[in-house]
C-alpha cells in the first residue's frame, strides 16, 4: 500500500476524531473512495482524513497530483467548501496559518515549499474572520490546554470562551505564601522549597537528642561512651538547623532584589527567629495587616 507523509500546508486544518475517522473507513470499504486525495511535492496536500480512513479499511487510496500553482488557496479553499466552519473555527485556521509560516507550527519536513509569511490581517482576509479574533485564536493556540483547543476546532467553544478561560486561570494561578500570609515570590520559591525539605533532618536531629537524653538517664549500657556534651551538642545543631527553615519573605529585598541583601544573607527568606527578632515590629504588623 502507498505510503505519504502530510503536507505542513494540510495541517492548518485539523483531522477527524478517531470515531469519525472509522466511520469514514467503513464507508470507504463498502462504497470505495469518493474523491481522491491530492498530494503535492509527494505529500498530501488535501485528503489526510480519507488517506487514514483508506488505511484502516486497507484500502489502496486514489491520489492525483496537485498542479496549480497556489496550493495554500487550494488547501483553504477545499477544506471551506466541504466543512461548514463557524466564525471560531475559521479562526483556529487562521491563526495556525500564520504560526506556521512563522515557524512555530511545523511538524513536517522544514524543507517543503511554504508560501510567503501572511500577516494577522492577510489570514483574517482569506479565512472571512476579523483580525481581532484572529489574535485571539493565537492566544488559544499558544497558551490553552490540548483539551480547549480540540473543544474550539470541534466547535463547541468560541474562541472568545477560550480566550477567558485562560484569563481567568492565569488570574487564579495558585500562589504560594509565606507562614506571615506573603505571597512567595516565583524568583526563590524553588530554594523556599529547599529550605523547607529540611524540616524532616530538624524533626530527626531532635529525635535523636531525646533518645539520647532518655537513654543516658536510664544509664543504658550502649550510650556509655556519650556524655551530655552530646547532647549540647544536638542542642545546637536543632537550634542552627532551624535558621535554616523559611518563615518569612524577607521585608527588605522581598525576595526578588536579594544579591545584596544583608538582611537575609541573599535567601530571599527569613526563619522565624530572624525576622522576629530582626525586623522591626512597625515592619512587621504592616506586612501581616496587608496579608490578612
Amino acid at each position: 500500500m502507498s505510503e505519504y507523509k502530510d503536507h505542513p500546508l494540510a495541517a492548518i486544518f485539523p483531522l477527524m476524531e478517531p470515531s469519525e475517522l472509522k466511520e469514514l473507513g467503513e464507508d470507504i470499504r463498502r462504497n470505495t473512495q469518493r474523491a481522491p486525495i491530492t498530494l503535492y511535492e509527494n505529500k498530501i496536500l488535501d485528503g489526510r482524513n480519507r488517506y487514514r480512513a483508506c488505511l484502516s479499511a486497507n484500502v489502496e487510496p486514489k491520489t492525483r497530483q496537485y498542479t496549480g500553482g497556489d496550493p495554500l488557496g487550494f488547501v483553504i479553499s477545499a477544506n471551506l467548501k466541504r466543512k461548514h466552519l463557524d466564525e471560531s473555527q475559521r479562526a483556529m485556521v487562521a491563526a495556525r496559518l500564520v504560526t506556521m509560516q512563522n515557524g512555530g507550527d511545523r511538524r513536517s519536513d522544514q524543507s517543503a515549499n511554504l508560501p510567503s509569511e501572511k500577516s494577522n490581517s492577510q489570514a483574517a482576509k482569506e479565512l472571512s474572520v476579523s483580525e481581532r479574533t484572529v489574535r485571539t485564536a493565537k492566544t488559544v493556540l499558544r497558551e490553552a490546554p490540548k483539551r480547549i483547543i480540540k473543544a474550539v476546532e470541534q466547535g463547541k467553544k468560541t474562541v472568545s470562551a477560550a480566550a477567558k478561560e485562560i484569563k481567568a486561570k492565569a488570574k487564579t494561578k495558585t500562589q504560594h505564601h509565606d507562614k506571615t500570609g506573603h505571597v512567595i515570590p516565583e524568583e526563590i520559591l524553588s530554594d523556599w522549597r529547599e529550605a523547607e525539605s529540611m524540616e524532616d533532618l530538624l524533626k530527626q536531629v531532635h529525635r535523636i537528642k531525646l533518645k539520647v537524653e532518655k537513654a543516658l538517664e536510664d544509664r543504658e549500657l550502649v550510650f556509655r561512651e556519650i556524655t551530655n556534651s552530646t547532647v549540647a551538642d544536638l542542642q545546637n545543631a536543632w537550634s542552627a538547623l532551624q535558621g535554616l527553615i523559611p518563615y518569612a519573605v524577607c521585608p527588605t529585598c522581598e525576595g526578588i532584589n536579594r544579591a545584596n541583601c544583608t538582611l537575609c544573607k541573599q535567601r530571599g527568606f527569613l526563619s522565624k527567629f530572624a525576622y522576629e527578632h530582626y525586623v522591626p515590629k512597625k515592619t512587621r504588623d504592616v506586612r501581616e495587616a496587608k496579608s490578612a
